[in-house]
Parts: C-alpha cells; sequence; structure tokens
C-alpha cells in the first residue's frame, strides 16, 4: 500500500502531478499488478543515494516516484532548473546493472508508455520497452490489472495507452538526454 502522505513528501513542498495522486490511489485500490513497467513507491530515494550520488545537489534535483522493472531499475523525475513544474519534468530510468536515461518528456508520457505493460530494458547503453510482436498468444505476460489500468488512463487521466513507443522515448531523449548527461556528469563519472 502506498502511503500518500510518504509520497507527497517525496516532492519537498513542491506542487505534487495530480496524475500520480490519483495513480497512488488507483494502485491502493486495486492492490496487484496494474503494469509491468511502474509501480509507485515512497522509498526509491534510497537507490538514489547508494547506487548514484548521495551528494545533495544531486539529490535536490530528483524526485524518485517508482520502480520500473522487477530487477530494480527505478524512476524519478529530473528537475531541469527551467521554472517548471514537477508534472512537466522529464522522467529518468535509473537502471538496476547502471544507465540512466530521460524515457519520457513528463509524467503523462510516462503514464501512457506504462499502459503498454511491457517491463523497459535498461543498461549502459541504452532503454527502451521491447514489445514482442510474434511472441503467441500476445498477452501471456499481462498484468493482472491491465485492463483495470488502461480504463483508468482513458477515464481518469484522459489518455490513450500508446502501441509504439519509440516516438515518445526518441522525443524526450532528443529534447532532454544531452542536458540531463551535462547535468550528471559531475556527480556519476568516475562511480
Amino acid at each position: 500500500m502506498l502511503d500518500l502522505h510518504q509520497f507527497i513528501a517525496l516532492f519537498q513542498g513542491r506542487p505534487v502531478p495530480e496524475d500520480l495522486i490519483r495513480l497512488g490511489g488507483f494502485q491502493n485500490v486495486v492492490k496487484t499488478q496494474y503494469t509491468q513497467s511502474l509501480w509507485l513507491t515512497d522509498h526509491e530515494k534510497r537507490g538514489l543515494e547508494a547506487g548514484r550520488s548521495a551528494d545533495p545537489a544531486f539529490l535536490e534535483r530528483l524526485v524518485a516516484i517508482g520502480v520500473a522493472n522487477g530487477s530494480g531499475s527505478f524512476y524519478a523525475l529530473w528537475n531541469p532548473d527551467d521554472g517548471s513544474e514537477p508534472a512537466e519534468w522529464p522522467v529518468v530510468v535509473f537502471g538496476d546493472e547502471g544507465g540512466e536515461w530521460v524515457i519520457a518528456r513528463n509524467v503523462r508520457e510516462l503514464l501512457q508508455l506504462s499502459g503498454l505493460d511491457v517491463e523497459p530494458y535498461v543498461d549502459h547503453e541504452s532503454a527502451y520497452f521491447f514489445i514482442d510482436e510474434d511472441e503467441e498468444g500476445g498477452d501471456n505476460y499481462a498484468s493482472d490489472a491491465i485492463e483495470d489500468y488502461r480504463e483508468w488512463l482513458s477515464e481518469v487521466a484522459q489518455l490513450d495507452p500508446l502501441t509504439d513507443p519509440d516516438p515518445v522515448v526518441e522525443r524526450a531523449r532528443a529534447q532532454w538526454q544531452a542536458q540531463f548527461d551535462a547535468w550528471k556528469a559531475p556527480y556519476l563519472d568516475g562511480r
């Protein structure tokens, strides 16, 4: 069960994206896996501190919001320090084996990507959502509540799930990856 008060506290007084608050409420109601690519938590900051950097300047600009896959990768919102609010901050996936990649331009794109019900693959070279078009049966590994999530996505968030993640990920990288790489370099180079 997601403690919404602790989740909100992660934002340190900044406005919490309404879509994430509503998703947290949905997550607490369904109480089961609704997508393979997102599960909101209030404790992923430990992954930033232990696995990346405990430098306060590094942690101040990142809000770790949830699990990205079953092997320990997680998402964080990155404050590009451009005056935008957290709902518009780029979403970065931090790989459990390494690698830090901008994967969505904002929270709403992350929600759409999550409708794919596919874990992101993350390593030092890239991050992507692999969809096996040839897999017999198609939804052999569908999450228990994926249809409930897609309904929530449509009715509450008023978003359609994606069928092709690549354009979203490519636009996000084109807009933010170079800037994010330059910002993270002093904190993560040499680790």
